[in-house]
């Protein structure tokens, strides 16, 4: 099962337990599903803190947003944005590849991309 979410200003990449005494991140055990949230394109986050192991990844310093490629195999979410959001869109950073994560069909809990979905 995956589970998209957004409009909470920052990106998470997020192992959805059911048994959390059974889960080892990067695994499958105690993983029922994978959560992914997009970012904000314009408006400010916060990195936070006090996450789970099972965020496998966030940041709520970036801008930017999830591309998600779904396959009947696997799905894969990429993070695109750019940093530091205060500067003037004249002055930004390039939009970059932040992370990516994948969850194989039947195999439940995140891994991580070795490059963007080509999809």
């Amino acid at each position: 099962m995956v589970v998209l979410t957004g409009d909470i200003h920052r990106f998470h990449a997020i192992d959805v337990l059911d048994d959390p005494a059974a889960y080892v991140p990067g695994g499958s055990a105690g993983t029922a599903a994978v959560e992914f949230a997009a970012g904000s394109i314009s408006s400010p986050g916060s990195n936070g803190s006090g996450f789970g192991s099972q965020v496998r990844w966030t940041s709520g310093d970036k801008r930017g947003y999830l591309v998600v490629d779904l396959t009947p195999e696997r799905v894969q979410s990429d993070f695109f944005g750019f940093p530091d959001p205060e500067k003037l869109l004249a002055r930004r950073p390039a939009e970059r590849w932040l992370n990516g994560f994948t969850s194989r069909r039947g195999v439940p809990g995140l891994q991580l991309a070795p490059f963007p979905a080509t999809g």
